[in-house]
């Protein structure tokens, strides 16, 4: 299994904004996205974590132990590293068990808090390729 190459990170501005007099905690879904992770970062926290995928690639080889492909996924990193939202972008695999297997995984890893304090949305091709040993 390899990983993605090109990942990459976006800062766009909210839409809504919070009513003017509220106090209440910002919610995550509407904070907004204003900070920042390098391709770097994004990349090793994910290869910091790759074994989480390791079972979504067994779910999806075919009787000679093979799948390639790739999904793509768009997730929203919060203030603390931690990935509030995710979801399939795009993908080639085409098998709906590997990409929510392999959405599930992608919320389990752990990144850096992005620079600027807010945040995140960012878009990885997780690639699959190759065959696996088939123990008998």
């Amino acid at each position: 299994m390899t990983t993605g190459e090109q990942a990459s990170s976006e800062a766009k501005p909210a839409e809504a904004s919070p009513a003017e007099g509220t106090s209440k905690a910002p919610d995550p879904d509407t904070v907004p996205l204003s900070g920042t992770l390098t391709n770097e970062q994004i990349q090793t926290a994910v290869n910091e974590n790759v074994k989480a995928f390791d079972g979504c690639y067994s779910l999806g080889v075919d009787k000679e132990g093979k799948l390639a492909g790739t999904v793509t996924i768009q997730a929203t990193v919060g203030p603390l590293g931690t990935v509030n939202e995710a979801s399939v972008k795009n993908s080639t695999v085409k098998n709906p068990k590997v990409e929510d297997c392999v959405r599930k995984a992608f919320k389990t890893v752990k990144f850096p808090r992005p620079a600027g304090g807010g945040t995140v949305m960012i878009t990885y091709p997780m690639t699959f390729g190759g065959e696996t040993v088939i123990k008998k």
